[in-house]
């Protein structure tokens, strides 16, 4: 296998992303190696279409994650993405259930102010 750029599976609670990203990948994992030691595939590359999948998957939401978690901020687009989600409670439950450690759905607030850094 190649290099992983990424810290422990789940270790992201900027955007806990993470923990998907790991029971996603375990079932990847799982489903080449049966392949391969099930002889359905040859095991070196049942794992190197995995390590690819992975990464392809997983590296934009890395990175995104990684820029938040220092400080780099978001771009005007996600900064306005942001405020339009934020400015609608059932919005923000719709887009926080792709991580459900940003925001608790059972807050009644009105507007919420997901991320926001100034230049």
């Amino acid at each position: 296998m190649g290099t992983c750029r990424r810290c422990r599976p789940g270790d992201d609670p900027i955007t806990g992303f993470g923990i998907g990203h790991a029971l996603r990948d375990a079932e990847l994992l799982s489903a080449a190696i049966t392949g391969g030691l099930g002889g359905t595939s040859d095991l070196n590359q049942a794992l190197t279409g995995f390590e690819k999948q992975r990464d392809r998957e997983t590296n934009p939401d890395f990175d995104w994650t990684l820029n938040l978690a220092q400080l780099r901020g978001v771009s005007e687009v996600e900064e306005r993405l942001f405020a339009a989600i934020g400015a609608d409670h059932a919005e923000v439950c719709n887009f926080s259930a792709s991580s459900p450690a940003w925001y608790p759905c059972d807050r009644s607030s009105a507007q919420v102010t997901l991320f926001h850094w100034s230049a």
